[in-house]
């Protein structure tokens, strides 16, 4: 077995790692030189400190004072980076410390010095309970459960905030479908939201009281606006072509991704490398519109500029690389499953931001997709610069391409299935904004 450090080889060390983050040093340092002390039966120690950290055996005799000093020397680091006497309560209580396990750890060698007494400041705040989740939180984490898109809950949780500001902050279990009703009719009336904010005002309503609150709403009381049917804004294939004219770089790849693929704008930033199909010219959209995937094709036009595009974003992520960084984020628990999945190419963002993002608690780096206000701007300059006089967006081009087939003959079936709508009806709404009707039916008025 090996020799357990000295006391000042674990000083050493312990200052040399004092610039890392708390998350780094507060769990793994403890630990430091005694994992190899599991001989025996289980000790206090074992009981008191490592079982709830993960199980190692007990440590008994010298190293039992030496992990005291530096648990608190380890505190004393992590205060010192800047951290809490409460943040370091929350996170050993998360890891199953009580304020009767901290302080056994404070021997007698510790209670005069700094570290013992820092010590005794985070058993004290230990004994402090947590504050229970409030009623946002609960709201906020319901919707997580049920694996909401991440804009849906932020939308509903901003509807619940106006919901219980416009009633002075009343608790909602004290409400019912009266006051329900008049915020939506301050919603209709006072604000004059359209039909289907109002609606979608509502929805995260009746998620409070159904899913949260489990209390039965009286819906006959709730008054549902009447949605308006509404055409599309569809741009000619002309327009089309002089506003892409006017865009140049990662928007222009991106609008003709959204007109040549059917994409809508943040399903095409959230692709990644790996979803490019050259040789099939296929594009796989991953996660869009209801959680579903689906593919769709590839305009051979732009498989030249995104080749071109992905040999700068390779070498951009090989200098992330060189430099001890170039993760990106993963989705769901993909990041514990695969630990490298992060830094490998096929998962990197098809469109990078040029600036890494920091996490300002871990000190982690790395690069997400363009923001989409960026390719907004562009598009809107774009089309005031081309001189189209329509309100056009970077949803228009999605509504141009479904437009686009179906002038050409192509089977609403087949384009229904390229933009993933669930029922054929969505997409029969185009039909209507053809030069010439759904049946090919002439105006009278031609033949006069």
């Amino acid at each position: 077995m090996k020799p357990i450090p000295s006391l000042n080889r674990q000083r050493r060390l312990l200052l040399q790692q004092r610039h890392q983050p708390i998350h780094q040093i507060q769990l793994p340092l403890l630990l430091f030189g005694f994992r190899q002390c599991r001989q025996g039966n289980p000790t206090e120690l074992e009981q008191v400190t490592v079982q709830p950290l993960g199980g190692f055996g007990g440590v008994q005799g010298p190293g039992l004072v030496q992990l005291r000093w530096k648990l608190g020397e380890a505190l004393v680091g992590g205060l010192a980076e800047g951290g809490a006497v409460e943040t370091w309560a929350e996170v050993l209580r998360g890891h199953g410390w009580t304020r009767q396990s901290l302080s056994s750890v404070i021997a007698i060698d510790l209670q005069e010095r700094p570290e013992g007494i820092l010590l005794a400041e985070v058993a004290n705040a230990l004994a402090k309970e947590a504050k229970p989740p409030g009623l946002i939180q609960r709201y906020r984490e319901e919707l997580q459960v049920r694996h909401y898109a991440r804009r849906t809950v932020k939308t509903y949780e901003q509807w619940l905030r106006r919901f219980l500001h416009f009633h002075a902050m009343r608790h909602p279990r004290t409400m019912g479908s009266a006051e329900v009703n008049a915020f939506l009719s301050h919603l209709a009336v006072d604000l004059q939201v359209s039909p289907s904010t109002q609606n979608q005002a509502l929805a995260a309503l009746l998620f409070l009281y159904r899913d949260l609150l489990e209390t039965d709403l009286d819906l006959e009381g709730v008054v549902r606006a009447r949605t308006r049917r509404r055409l599309p804004v569809v741009l000619s294939e002309a327009e089309v072509r002089a506003v892409r004219m006017q865009l140049e770089g990662v928007p222009a790849l991106v609008v003709g991704l959204l007109y040549g693929s059917g994409l809508r704008l943040m399903e095409a930033l959230r692709l990644r490398v790996k979803d490019l199909d050259f040789e099939r010219r296929e594009l796989t959209v991953r996660d869009g519109k209801g959680g579903k995937d689906r593919l769709t094709l590839l305009p051979q036009s732009l498989i030249p500029e995104l080749q071109q595009h992905l040999l700068e974003v390779r070498q951009l992520h090989r200098d992330d690389l060189a430099t001890g960084w170039g993760k990106v984020l993963m989705p769901y628990a993909l990041a514990r499953k695969y630990p490298h999945a992060d830094r490998e190419w096929g998962w990197q963002w098809l469109f990078p931001q040029q600036r890494r993002w920091r996490d300002p608690g871990s000190g982690q780096q790395g690069r997400h997709h363009i923001d989409p206000a960026l390719v907004q701007r562009a598009v809107k300059q774009a089309v005031a610069a081309a001189g189209v006089n329509k309100a056009a967006s970077c949803h228009t081009f999605r509504h141009s391409f479904a437009t686009h087939l179906l002038e050409r003959g192509q089977d609403i079936r087949t384009i229904q299935e390229l933009l993933g709508h669930q029922d054929v009806r969505t997409t029969m709404i185009y039909t209507h904004v053809l030069n010439r009707g759904p049946l090919g039916v002439s105006s009278p008025a031609d033949f006069v």
